[in-house]
């Protein structure tokens, strides 16, 4: 039994390192994004200040230019409070608690804590919902960072493939699929909502596709230094195992396909609440990474 626990704090203790390691490979674009936002805010206010007359007195009426200054340095601060929040999503400790929650607004959070990085590196981003029911029982933090693993490995990919050069609107693409789907039959069905993640990056060679989910096995290379400064440090290669090990803790599995050279699709499988409320009654006993 100590052994077991030991097992379970060294996973967790793993999976979290993996975590802080995307935060480190984003941290100075995040501060970059944020720094953004917070260079406009000085400047308007210095703009309303230079407009203040002799006796304090400063034209705020809505037909007013300072009017649209302060309705845009508020706009700037929820800029910033979305971003600062996405980042505390991410990184939080995990939870033992399953929460119902929707995986189209899991995917658009996490989309837009990674924007600043596909807007940077002319990344389009789809996502298309022909799911009806998505609504599962999940650790959020958890099933985020396999989001930000699959996107962060098609970045990866999509680098390689085109590097920083313009391409064509139909080219250097991730799109991101709900659908639902069952498997088993009477009794045994289990009905699940799909994500699916393609990218029309490298691919998977051959010859690396029976590794891709082996603890430290990882394609990536730190010295193609994709994204400047952030593939500094290209991670342990624990993003697919982990994201297997989490998915498999929520009754999930992971599929992918590929094609070198032309395209790579990751598909997740999640219980939809009624089949995972099944087997998520006794969850606080269950294993937590």
């Amino acid at each position: 039994m100590g052994s077991n626990n030991k097992d379970e704090v060294y996973v967790r203790k793993m999976i979290d390192s993996e975590k802080y390691i995307i935060l480190g490979k984003m941290s100075s674009s995040i501060a970059h994004e944020i720094n953004n936002p917070v260079m406009i805010i000085q400047n308007l206010v210095a703009l309303i200040i230079d407009e203040i007359d002799k006796e304090g007195k400063i034209n705020c009426q809505p037909s007013s230019e300072n009017y649209e200054n302060l309705k845009e340095i508020i706009n700037e601060c929820k800029r910033i409070s979305n971003i600062t929040k996405s980042l505390q999503d991410f990184s939080r400790t995990s939870s033992k608690k399953h929460q119902e929650k929707e995986l189209e607004t899991v995917i658009l959070n996490v989309v837009n804590f990674m924007q600043h990085l596909f807007v940077k590196n002319q990344v389009q981003v789809k996502i298309n919902a022909e799911a009806v029911q998505t609504k599962c029982l999940i650790r959020n933090d958890q099933i985020q960072q396999v989001f930000v693993n699959l996107l962060d490995n098609s970045l990866s990919s999509l680098y390689k493939k085109y590097g920083t050069k313009k391409t064509p609107r139909e080219k250097k693409f991730i799109e991101i699929t709900f659908k639902n789907k069952s498997i088993g039959k009477g009794k045994d069905k289990i009905d699940y909502a799909v994500a699916e993640f393609y990218d029309d990056g490298i691919g998977i060679p051959e010859v690396d596709r029976k590794h891709i989910f082996e603890p430290f096995f990882t394609t990536k290379k730190s010295k193609e230094n994709y994204f400047d400064e952030l593939e500094k440090n290209k991670g342990l290669g624990l993003g697919l195992s982990f994201s297997q090990v989490i998915l498999e803790d929520h009754n999930g599995f992971i599929e992918f396909d590929s094609k070198e050279d032309e395209y790579a699709r990751f598909s997740i499988y999640l219980p939809t609440l009624s089949d995972s409320s099944k087997d998520q009654e006794n969850a606080e006993e269950e294993i937590v990474f």
